[in-house]
C-alpha cells in the first residue's frame, strides 16, 4: 500500500482574495465587518493572512458576487434598450446612491455603484447621477426584519 502525500491545507479564500474581493465589491473593511458583526481589526488580521477566514464570510462575499451580476445584467438590458429607443445622440442615466440613509439595499452604496460602473462600461451613452429612483434589484432589497 502506497502512502498519499497529504496535500497541504488551502484555504477556500486566501486574505488577498478577500481583500480584493471585498475592494471590488466596493464595501469598505467597516462595512464588512459591522455586517457579519466582527471586529474590524480581526478583519484586517484576516486580509493580511494572520487569521482564518470563517466560511460565512466567504458566503457572504460570494452571494454580494452573485447579486451584483444578477443586478448588471437586468441593468445592462434595460438600459441597452432603452439608449437603442432614445438613439445615438441622447444620454440615458442611471441613478445610484450617495449615502447609506438613501440606500434601501442589504449591502451599501459603494456596492451599488460598483454595479453601475459595470453596466457603464458595457453600455455607451450612458451617466451616472445620484438619485431616488436608482435600481436595487429584489435580491439585493434589505429584508423587513433589518
Amino acid at each position: 500500500m502506497t502512502e498519499q502525500a497529504s496535500k497541504p491545507d488551502v484555504p477556500v479564500m486566501t486574505g488577498a482574495e478577500l481583500m480584493a474581493t471585498r475592494e471590488f465589491l466596493g464595501m469598505s473593511r467597516s462595512f464588512v465587518a459591522k455586517y457579519l458583526v466582527l471586529n474590524e481589526r480581526r478583519l484586517q488580521r484576516m486580509e493580511n493572512g494572520e487569521e482564518e477566514i470563517p466560511d460565512a464570510l466567504v458566503a457572504m462575499l460570494d452571494r454580494a458576487l452573485d447579486d451584483a451580476r444578477i443586478l448588471a445584467h437586468d441593468l445592462i438590458s434595460a438600459n441597452r434598450r432603452d439608449v437603442r429607443l432614445r438613439g445615438p445622440d441622447s444620454v440615458v442615466f442611471i441613478q445610484t446612491y450617495r449615502n447609506t440613509d438613501d440606500y434601501p439595499g442589504k449591502y451599501c452604496p459603494g456596492w451599488h455603484r460598483m454595479v453601475c460602473a459595470r453596466v457603464m462600461e458595457s453600455v455607451p451613452g450612458l451617466a451616472l447621477t445620484y438619485g431616488p429612483t436608482a435600481s436595487c434589484h429584489p435580491s439585493e432589497r434589505r429584508s423587513s426584519a433589518s
